[in-house]
């Protein structure tokens, strides 16, 4: 198990998110949600060259964090760290971990969205996603297991069968266009 310890000083007005974040939370909460935010939100919007500007430096007291990035929790964060270059590789990271965090004050869906599709890639391998999003997609359910303790065990999955290869000419009907009136049909333009 590998793991960084990042000892940094964030910046009020640069680094608000974040530390409005850790301060809600306490240390070791807070910095498992930020970085589970991060993880899940890495792949749709990545390090870009804003991450690579400094905060600006203020007369307001800097807030002091200690964060610790374990390799077996969040691999990908713990790799993205380890391959950004030493000289700005810890404001890199925050102004990533910042705007990630802001990011789920402003569009809280999509990032719920974002740490629903990691969590699901973690926990299921590549082919039963497959399925599973196949199956959603066509609204068949997956029976769970016997529904009567005096069925035969192979019931349940012949009526599946025989539902799902129920054929599927039943077209429904489009719905009736409305009429809408128009509004300006009263108005006199004068030509």
């Amino acid at each position: 198990m590998s793991k960084v310890v990042i000892r940094a000083e964030l910046i009020p007005g640069h680094h608000d998110a974040l530390i409005e974040a850790l301060g809600q939370h306490g240390p070791r909460a807070g910095n498992q949600m930020v970085f589970s935010i991060s993880a899940a939100c890495q792949k749709q919007w990545p390090v870009t060259l804003s991450d690579f500007t400094p905060p600006a430096h203020s007369d307001e007291r800097a807030v002091e964090v200690k964060m610790t990035l374990r390799e077996d929790y969040y691999p990908e964060l713990f790799r993205l760290y380890k391959g950004l270059g030493h000289g700005n590789r810890q404001t890199v990271f925050l102004n990533m971990l910042n705007r990630h965090v802001s990011l789920s004050f402003g569009a809280p869906e999509a990032v719920m969205q974002a740490m629903t599709d990691y969590a699901l890639a973690r926990s299921c391998p590549e082919s039963t996603r497959t399925v599973l999003s196949q199956d959603a997609a066509a609204g068949v359910a997956e029976p769970s297991g016997n529904p009567r303790p005096d069925e035969p065990v192979g019931h349940a999955n012949s009526v599946a069968s025989a539902i799902s290869a129920a054929p599927q000419d039943v077209t429904p009907e489009p719905p009736a266009p409305l009429f809408v009136p128009d509004p300006m049909a009263s108005v006199d333009i004068g030509l």
